[in-house]
């Protein structure tokens, strides 16, 4: 065979009920030809039976750019062989053309698979495949560290194994800490598990790598600690940005806010001695999420009653974490301080002062009270540190 086509086919007596058909790429040479199912469907109206291509369903049609993507990379990948072929001026089969673009397949690079996977799970409608952007922002970070260990060399997706990852690991063990290393590795097994899904990949060796979190208890401020910080926002000569930000930091450690409803906060969430908001995080789900309602202590209400606008004003995570290892050294206090910090503390705070889980848990935003019990675990360790200091203090008796 020296000619072949590559077209869109569907069947038109397999009409599904919602009026969709399963779309396939065929290829049509002489006196023979082979369906190869997209695993994708598409109403049959929408679909142009001269030109063998889909129509959008409407003028902003968010799945017909995916699925037209999808459509045209398996053509193209089937059109690639065909010229390869025909530049060789070799003859050749359509199982000749199947099999090579099987071949090709296989040889897809890890870092061109999680970066094109990346923008198809931020425009996907799918629910179960769709990410966040924060989430992609996350999952790119990861990517950068894998360009880095290969040096943006091609490394084929099929050669990553449990050996693979463990070498990667290690290097990151030089850059980072382990729960980075953690959150590193966990985002590329999940990559490596869809591309198994997907039949990129057909071997599950990468998954004898465990890649167990690692067990550390929160870190948070102590009482003697949040004064430090109280005593640092008073001060008359603190600059107006560094007030700000302590402000917001604090009133992080007196109402639990993730950094995600922080850096939205608005004056207009207060209704009298509460204020209402819907939490950013969550996993992507049809059902809405309920409003939560967290009461204002005096101290806290005090943060927002000094805000100049209706805002904390802040712009990024990074910068602001960036900002918190200055205020941290100014006022004294030696511990790291993340965002996180100020939600651990708000946490702690209610389990040693004996606020039933159930109630933190609701405060919080927590799904699983089984979150929430890190936060008694610590409030029993601080009450056994207590107990300690008594002991210490009447030794010798």
């Amino acid at each position: 065979m020296n000619s072949c086509t590559v077209k869109l086919w569907y069947n038109k007596q397999r009409i599904k009920k919602s009026g969709n058909v399963s779309l396939y790429i065929q290829l049509m040479g002489d006196q023979e030809h082979v369906e190869i199912p997209l695993k994708i469907e598409w109403p049959l109206k929408f679909i142009d039976q001269k030109k063998k291509c889909i129509l959008p369903r409407s003028g902003d049609d968010p799945d017909f750019m995916v699925h037209n993507s999808i459509i045209e990379r398996e053509r193209g990948k089937y059109w690639k062989v065909i010229t390869d072929f025909l530049l060789r001026e070799q003859t050749f089969t359509i199982s000749n053309v199947i099999s090579e673009a099987r071949q090709n397949k296989n040889n897809v690079g890890i870092y061109e698979y999680i970066e094109a996977k990346i923008k198809a799970r931020l425009r996907t409608t799918k629910l179960k495949d769709k990410i966040k952007y924060p989430t992609a922002k996350c999952h790119r970070t990861s990517l950068r560290w894998i360009k880095d260990y290969t040096e943006a060399k091609h490394v084929n997706i099929n050669n990553i194994d449990c050996e693979w990852i463990e070498r990667y690991a290690a290097f990151l063990s030089g850059y980072m800490q382990e729960s980075a290393v953690h959150c590193r590795v966990k985002d590329l097994k999940s990559y490596l598990r869809i591309a198994f899904k997907e039949r990129i990949i057909f071997d599950l060796d990468f998954t004898r790598y465990d890649n167990a979190p690692v067990e550390s208890d929160p870190v948070y401020l102590e009482d003697s600690e949040v004064k430090l910080l109280l005593d640092h926002y008073n001060k008359p000569d603190i600059s107006r940005a560094e007030k700000r930000d302590t402000g917001a930091f604090l009133f992080a450690c007196f109402t639990g806010l993730r950094i995600s409803d922080l850096e939205r906060w608005n004056k207009s969430w207060v209704e009298g001695s509460e204020f209402v908001f819907t939490q950013v995080k969550g996993r992507l789900s049809a059902r809405p999420k309920k409003p939560l309602r967290i009461p204002i202590i005096p101290l806290a209400k005090g943060f927002i009653d000094d805000l100049q606008n209706e805002t904390f004003e802040l712009t990024t995570p990074q910068k602001f974490n960036f900002r918190l290892k200055m205020i941290a050294s100014n006022a004294g206090i030696k511990k790291n301080l993340t965002t996180h910090v100020a939600r651990h503390t708000f946490g702690t705070q209610l389990a040693v002062a004996g606020v039933p889980v159930l109630i933190i848990s609701k405060l919080m935003g927590h799904k699983k009270v089984e979150t929430t019990m890190v936060y008694i675990h610590i409030a029993e360790s601080v009450k056994a540190k207590a107990m300690m200091k008594l002991q210490d203090a009447f030794a010798g008796w």
